[in-house]
């Protein structure tokens, strides 16, 4: 500052009186002019301090929003994360429920699996399953015991091949054959597909199949729909129901094959993030690097052959195979907020140029920034409110868990299904509510998990209910660990299974009733068998001896219709009877050596005169290779070979019956040799709507031809049931108007010499004397006194 002189000094001397003395000391002016320098750059000083204090201000407000801009991101992530996790655990599910609805019937034919999967709902409930089916586990040994199963279940011409591209495996090796699938899976079901020659399907079914978890195998290139889009395989283990399968060895033992579903993750990832769609955005990446290779959905839609930059890669388990998701801001992600920052900066800026209003400005910066800490604290209080509510109110129970077993956290749900209140679980330990016959199993899986040689398990396990009644829940158990890895506590899913298995349950004694029902019922029938033919063939027998009296030409007319009409019932019920004993598997069969060719000479002969009638012309051909003695059961041969000349006489009114024998090779390792036989007309055939219903019980194709020709409808059902029996199958194939051919094959053993048993006897000379020179006298063993009066009028 500038130092002036005052204007009431003493007057000066006569000398100086022309003006005022500067100072005389030189280090006083010197002095002055520093004071004077220092205070023009205290401004700029002040300024410089400002702007430097300003700008660190600023880059601390700055570094501030984008590190809580970050942690936003990172929990947005990972509730994204936890929302693919929950929908793969309900795909899973359902596949367990396929699982348990198959455990619960001895055999599922195509039928009640369709039924199954429609219940499931699978577009509308499981976007992305294209199909859900079952492999089995198919030895060479029974894949013809298989083909037959297909047959049954429609298959027209079962086959087994390999995937496209692979090579067939050994003929030692099993087969996992695809049997039954539904869903949108094509016109052409891939019925009899083998995956254990594509070693990705298999490696991942047989990794399934050992651990007892859910596998998912990785993109299989030709795993595509008509989009294109690739597809994952998503098995889960089908186990023998009662056997062991805690062990390596007892799943191996106890291993049918495999519930599976085709997984298409675009559609599977469609939606998944929900309300947060347009603030990430995901790609999801097979394990093995971020390239377009590798790609398997992208939240941007389809890709012009670049990938962005990701701002976060994660990596999580999906049902035993690794995927990598790369994460992305999307359009909606709250920017971060540069606004107190900015405030600030030009808060400090004023300060630096009115120093009175410099701390009038800091406080006013400073509260905007507690203001901004303050609300930044409160989203963040909201957000751990978030997730404490997620824990709480969680549709299935959820708790922290010591590793001693005492409960330190539970939610409502968990207090719901065991029915003790929160304070009374926390003193209690979970080994206190477990069934005791699940406990071992359950601490076991508990030991695995705590050694780190799992990193979650699941398992089906009782709880006792606080009234005392055992709840069946569903245990999904994981474990914390610190940063050095040592154990924390563990986090458990109990979901309530009691319904379920309540239901599994009613539906399996519903099914062992109807089964043992039906058991009765053919056991019944079977049993009649001899009280029903009796008194029929005293009706027939008593009908021929009265025919044989003189008769008026009107009671021959009715006893006639009476022999006719009894002959027809004694073939429905023979038709009945049989079918009875073979659904009540008592039928058994007589092995013995006989003619091949006198077997179907005899079936023929007995259709002469109804051919001769109706002018059809009955053939044979035996081709070149079939034995001509074998050992077999010949009465059923006969009746199968009887059965199906009698079907086709009937439906033919002009041209050829031929009935035609082949055989195929030996395979050298079993005595017995596989026939082929396939009886041929010239009938009116069979429409195409109509094949369906040729085996059926009690079905014909149409009901007028019940009208016309008659039957019971029996017959076809009866002689396919019996050339099962032999180690054979049947099946048709015709066209209508074009006649019909029906084949069928049995296993029988060639004989090296003629069969002793199947030897015609010579007819021997009659000697109308004998009776007159030896006398004899016949015993009649028969408890029916109309069969007893019968046979002695015949002799």
């Amino acid at each position: 500052m500038l130092t002036m002189e005052s204007t009431h000094s003493p007057p000066m001397s006569p000398g100086l009186a022309g003006g005022n003395r500067p100072p005389s000391d030189p280090a006083a002016r010197a002095a002055g002019k520093f004071r004077v320098s220092a205070g023009r750059l205290l401004p700029v000083l002040v300024l410089l301090a400002g702007w430097a204090f300003s700008g660190w201000m600023y880059l601390l407000f700055e570094r501030t929003a984008l590190r809580r801009q970050e942690e936003f991101f990172s929990e947005r992530v990972a509730e994204a994360q936890a929302a693919i996790r929950v929908r793969m655990t309900n795909y899973i599910d359902a596949l367990h429920g396929g699982t348990s609805f198959f455990a619960a019937s001895k055999s599922v034919d195509r039928e009640e699996w369709r039924v199954y999967a429609a219940s499931l709902q699978l577009s509308q409930r499981y976007p992305g399953i294209n199909g859900l089916g079952v492999i089995l586990v198919v030895p060479p040994d029974r894949i013809e015991e298989w083909k037959t199963r297909a047959r049954a279940d429609g298959e027209r011409d079962p086959s087994i091949s390999p995937f496209p591209g692979t090579q067939p495996g050994r003929e030692s090796d099993p087969n996992y054959l695809i049997t039954l699938v539904e869903g949108n899976v094509g016109a052409k079901l891939p019925i009899g597909r083998n995956i254990a020659t594509e070693p990705s399907r298999r490696q991942a079914a047989e990794l399934a199949r050992d651990t007892g978890q859910p596998q998912i195998n990785r993109r299989i290139p030709g795993s595509r729909d008509t989009q294109r889009r690739s597809g994952l395989l998503l098995y889960v283990p089908l186990y023998t129901k009662g056997m062991p399968i805690d062990t390596l060895a007892g799943r191996r033992a106890a291993h049918l094959g495999w519930v599976y579903a085709q997984v298409f993750p675009d559609l599977f990832l469609e939606g998944v993030l929900g309300p947060m769609e347009k603030t990430l955005r995901l790609h999801f990446f097979e394990a093995g690097g971020l390239g377009l290779e590798q790609a398997l959905y992208s939240s941007d839609g389809p890709r012009d052959g670049t990938l962005p930059r990701f701002e976060r890669v994660t990596e999580m388990m999906m049902a035993g195979q690794p995927f990598q998701l790369g994460w992305r801001r999307g359009p909606n992600f709250p920017a971060a907020e540069k606004t107190p920052a900015i405030w600030a900066t030009g808060g400090l800026a004023l300060a630096t140029l009115l120093l009175a209003g410099f701390v009038t400005s800091l406080q006013s910066v400073g509260q905007r920034a507690n203001a901004i800490a303050a609300a930044r604290t409160t989203e963040l209080a909201a957000s751990e409110e978030r997730f404490r509510h997620a824990f709480e109110f969680a549709g299935i129970g959820m708790a922290i868990v010591a590793l001693d077993g005492r409960w330190l956290r539970v939610n409502k749900s968990l207090c719901e299904i065991v029915g003790h209140t929160d304070a009374e679980l926390r003193q209690k330990t979970f080994q206190d509510i477990t069934h005791p016959d699940d406990l071992a199993a359950d601490l076991a899986l508990l030991g695995e998990l705590i050694a780190g040689r799992r990193r979650f398990y699941q398992m089906e396990k009782r709880y006792v209910h606080r009234d005392g009644h055992i709840v069946w829940i569903r245990l999904t158990a994981s474990l914390v660990r610190d940063a050095a890895g040592v154990p924390l506590h563990a986090i458990a899913q109990i979901e309530d299974i009691t319904e379920r298995k309540r239901l599994e349950e009613n539906l399996a004694g519903a099914r062992d009733q109807a089964l043992e029902a039906s058991r009765l019922k053919s056991e019944f029938l079977a049993t009649m068998s001899h009280e029903i033919r009796t008194p029929m063939n005293a009706v027939i027998g008593m009908t021929a001896l009265l025919r044989d009296t003189p008769l008026t030409p009107t009671q021959d007319d009715y006893v006639r219709t009476i022999e006719s009409s009894g002959d027809s019932l004694l073939t429905i019920i023979n038709h009945v009877l049989d079918y009875s004993k073979i659904e009540a598997g008592r039928v058994e069969l007589e092995i013995a050596p006989f003619d091949l060719r006198e077997c179907i000479d005899d079936a023929l002969d007995l259709f002469a005169a109804p051919a001769r009638e109706k002018k059809i012309r009955l053939e044979s051909t035996v081709m070149p290779g079939v034995p001509a003695h074998v050992a077999g059961d010949a009465t059923r041969l006969r009746q199968i070979l009887v059965n199906l000349i009698g079907n086709a006489i009937k439906f033919t009114d002009a041209g050829e019956v031929r009935v035609s024998v082949s055989a195929e090779p030996m395979d050298g390792t079993l005595p017995r040799q596989r026939l082929k036989f396939a009886v041929r007309d010239t009938g009116i055939g069979i429409p195409a709507e109509g094949m369906g219903r040729l085996f059926k019980s009690f079905s014909q194709v149409d009901a007028s031809t019940t009208r016309r020709f008659g039957g019971t409808g029996l017959g076809l059902a009866i002689s396919q049931r019996l050339a099962i029996l032999m180690g054979g199958s049947m099946w048709a194939e015709s066209a209508a108007g074009h006649g019909s051919t029906f084949h069928f094959t049995v296993l029988l053993e060639p004989q090296t010499g003629p069969a002793a048993a199947s030897r015609r006897p010579e007819a021997a000379a009659v000697d109308s004397t004998l009776g007159q020179r030896c006398p004899l006298r016949l015993l009649i063993a028969e408890d029916n006194p109309v069969n007893q009066r019968v046979a002695s009028l015949l002799l």
